[in-house]
């Protein structure tokens, strides 16, 4: 006779499984978010017109790109008309 032995995985909690997968995911995301603050220490430090830190790329983008209608997908007319002419109906 073989004897039932329940394996480690099914008699885990689900809820046990979850804090794993988010332990994980925080793990992964924090070598990003260390990564983007030493860049932002970094670019602060150097002062560089070459070497912008990332809060300046990002307010930059929000100010050029992120300002347009709905009908534009939010686009502004500086990032829709030059790449894409037909994005705005004008081409």
């Amino acid at each position: 006779m073989t004897a039932l032995v329940a394996s480690p995985q099914a008699s885990a909690v689900p809820g046990r499984r979850a804090v794993g997968l988010l332990t994980r995911i925080a793990q992964r995301w924090s070598v990003f978010v260390v990564a983007v603050l030493g860049w932002e220490l970094a670019a602060r430090a150097a002062g560089s017109a070459y070497f912008p830190p990332p809060t300046t790329i990002a307010a930059n983008l929000r100010d050029n790109w992120l300002g347009g209608t709905a009908g534009q997908l939010f686009l502004s007319d500086l990032a829709c008309c030059p790449a894409w002419p037909g994005c705005s109906g004008r081409g």
